[in-house]
């Protein structure tokens, strides 16, 4: 009895203090989301502890890279030029520690090529021979210096500006460059093969007027071939113009003393041409715009028909005048002192 009765009482205890546990418990997680500025202190330091302890380990691992290392040309004798560009760029891959690898992107390499020697070797000429980091591969390991003698001469310079013309608009002249010729320096084989150097390519919308640019040489053959100059003034006229028509008669000239007189059918052209805008009325009263047939035209005919030739007055701008009809039938006829 006694027995069962202890046992009894051990249970009511356990069953009593159940909820103080739980209690508890909930205190401690309410005091872990809460923590003291003591608790945050040491756990800054932890984690400071452990992010160093990382670097540290990080840093001590091996591992591979390849990154570009920029190319250098020196020594380039100034009685010689280069027949062909080496690259501006080798790719190298190495093998080392994080920290040394990072030493070295933060202070990369070049790769001088001495032009005196036919052949570089990359390797060679990286500079990281004695240092804890190995160097795996190189491309290109070898890189040539091919050389000729120098040689300069002057070549006419190519225009590549494209002018469009707004409707009713026409070039007074063809465009100039000034200067028009470049004096241009490299190996033999290059500057014996150049017959012009053009121009940077440039775009004139609806012009109607004048320019005169700057345009750049274009970089063609650099830096394999230097030039005395590396831009030129480009110059441009455009005008008005109009169409207009005028009828001419048709004079019949050098017919030598004593000859037969010629009569022309018809006797009178209409000329159509275009003349400068501005120029237009001087174009309809100007007494020099003559049709012309030579007497020798006719003598050398065979066909029984000539074309008029047009002589346009001096100091106007006509272009394209064309005589209607074109052709004209002529007659031979008796003059008074042969009869």
């Amino acid at each position: 009895m006694l027995t069962r009765t202890a046992s009894l009482v051990d249970s009511s205890d356990s069953t009593s203090s159940y909820p103080v546990f739980w209690e508890r418990l909930k205190e401690i997680f309410e005091l872990r989301q809460v923590p003291s500025t003591s608790d945050g202190t040491a756990l800054s330091i932890c984690i400071l502890i452990a992010l160093v302890l990382w670097a540290a380990l990080t840093l001590q691992e091996v591992r591979t890279v390849t990154f570009d290392v920029p190319t250098e040309l020196v020594n380039v004798p100034e009685d010689q030029a280069l027949v062909s560009e080496p690259p501006d760029h080798v790719s190298v891959q190495v093998t080392g520690e994080v920290i040394q690898l990072l030493y070295l992107y933060a202070n990369p390499p070049q790769a001088p090529i001495d032009a005196s020697s036919s052949e570089v070797s990359i390797e060679d000429v990286l500079g990281l021979a004695g240092s804890n980091i190995s160097i795996d591969a190189v491309t290109p390991r070898n890189v040539n210096v091919p050389l000729e003698a120098r040689v300069e001469r002057s070549v006419p310079v190519a225009s590549r500006v494209d002018i469009d013309l707004e409707d009713g608009y026409e070039l007074l002249a063809p465009p100039t460059l000034s200067p028009d010729s470049v004096r241009v320096s490299g190996a033999e084989s290059i500057i014996g093969a150049l017959d012009q150097w053009p121009t940077a390519s440039r775009h004139l919308e609806s012009f109607r007027d004048s320019v005169q640019i700057q345009v750049p040489l274009a970089d063609t053959l650099n830096p394999l071939v230097s030039r005395s100059v590396d831009n030129v003034s480009f110059e441009a006229q455009a005008g008005r113009f109009a169409e207009e028509t005028r009828e001419l008669f048709v004079e019949v000239t050098g017919v030598p003393p004593g000859q037969n007189l010629v009569a022309l059918d018809p006797p009178m052209v209409r000329v159509r041409y275009r003349v400068l805008f501005d120029e237009m009325f001087e174009a309809r009263r100007a007494d020099d715009f003559a049709a012309v047939v030579n007497y020798d035209q006719i003598r050398r005919d065979t066909t029984g028909r000539v074309e008029p030739r047009i002589h346009v007055p001096a100091g106007l701008t006509i272009r394209d005048p064309e005589p209607m009809p074109p052709q004209l039938r002529y007659f031979t006829l008796m003059s008074s002192e042969s009869q």
